[in-house]
């Protein structure tokens, strides 16, 4: 609301205006994600990335139907990481002094455009405190560097906390909305209060049900098409695995904030008590690409370097999947209609079930190669690579 005044200041308030905040905010968003994939990953990744959001009709939708704080948080946050990149490489001066202040502007924003830029402070304090156990000397600097923005992020967080607490106006007695995001998680539904308070043994079954849904919601974005719901599909089983593994090697040394950042934002929506939305995952998409491409390195990698791991990996897994998959596409032909709630065509369970048949199937011929001649083997991935 406060960019839209402030902007309406000059140009008037109508629909055109609004409309045009959130168009421009999609385009920054799109160049700030490009300059962020392209400084820790390369142009390619970043092109494929940003081309990919640019070109999904539900970004679209976003950007010239409705007036959603989606793209304007996509805006603030991206810039927020870039700065941070930009601040972390800087020496000391008035450039330093500069970037700075206005990642605390920056950070500002991002928490009261939307609640959710929480995680971005809990990424920063992560981030600054693996640094601190693991480089002392950086995390020094780190905290010399960020604890202005900081200190003005948490300072928004709760000046907006305490105000809402005090401003807040219960439309009913029922538990959840429009309560407080902390008492919304409490509730075993969002969109049925009246099912009362979850309990401990909801929490896996919640974790599990976010975790297919945006998976399928951000296969969906990418495929353009529909994804059937059952976990075993590549287009989540596969998807979740291969981001896992990235953000893992990204981790590994410590990583940096956007790797905190996608971490914290990934586990307020897993405990996330509302069903999915497309706007809760559009602000991640690039980031998403991003691990997506390093856990897919980071399986090349350990296929040179343990082709025997990765062999057995392969067989084990493509065998577990194409069997549970084949019991998904016996269980659709059984029972077309909902059978536990799994939406998506038979074709799809199909699929999965060959495509996990032929990954146990690459397993065993790894592990046969391997044993017969390792160095043809090691040749014939290195070559692959370099193709790649």
């Amino acid at each position: 609301p406060f960019i839209l005044a402030l902007v309406g200041k000059f140009f008037g308030i109508s629909p055109a205006v609004a409309f045009g905040v959130v168009a421009v905010s999609t385009v920054m968003g799109l160049i700030a994600a490009y300059e962020l994939l392209r400084r820790v990953e390369g142009r390619s990744i970043a092109v494929i990335a940003c081309l990919l959001l640019a070109s999904c009709p539900v970004l679209f939708g976003f950007s010239t139907e409705v007036v959603f704080p989606e793209m304007p948080y996509l805006l603030a946050s991206t810039a927020a990481l870039l700065l941070t990149l930009k601040i972390d490489r800087a020496q000391r001066g008035i450039r330093l002094v500069f970037w700075v202040l206005l990642l605390a502007v920056t950070l500002v924003l991002a928490v009261l455009i939307r609640s959710v830029g929480i995680a971005l402070l809990a990424g920063l304090i992560s981030w600054i405190a693996v640094s601190l156990l693991t480089a002392p000397k950086t995390g020094r600097s780190r905290v010399f560097k960020f604890a202005l923005p900081l200190a003005f992020g948490l300072a928004a967080q709760l000046s907006w906390s305490i105000w809402a607490q005090h401003h807040q106006s219960l439309e009913w007695q029922l538990p959840g909305y429009p309560g407080p995001y902390l008492s919304q998680l409490e509730v075993k539904n969002g969109q049925d209060p009246e099912l009362g308070l979850a309990h401990v043994s909801d929490i896996p079954s919640r974790i599990a049900r976010n975790v297919v849904a945006r998976a399928v919601g951000f296969s969906e974005l990418l495929l353009r098409r529909n994804v059937s719901t059952f976990w075993s599909s590549p287009a989540i089983f596969g998807l979740v695995l291969v981001i896992a593994l990235g953000l893992i090697s990204s981790l590994r040394n410590g990583g940096q904030l956007y790797d905190w950042y996608f971490l914290w934002y990934e586990c307020i929506f897993m405990v996330w008590p509302w069903d999915y939305r497309d706007r809760f995952v559009l602000p991640i998409v690039p980031l998403a690409c991003l691990y997506l491409w390093r856990g897919a390195k980071t399986v090349m990698h350990y296929l040179i370097r343990r082709p025997r791991s990765v062999g057995l990996a392969f067989a084990l897994l493509g065998t577990l999947l194409c069997i549970c998959s084949a019991t998904f596409a016996l269980r659709l032909a059984a029972f077309p209609v909902n059978p536990d709630h799994v939406r998506g065509d038979h074709l799809q369970t199909i699929a999965a079930t060959v495509l996990w048949g032929l990954l146990g199937i690459t397993g065993l011929v790894i592990l046969k190669m391997q044993r017969d001649n390792h160095a043809t083997f090691a040749r014939t991935i290195r070559v692959a690579q370099s193709i790649v």
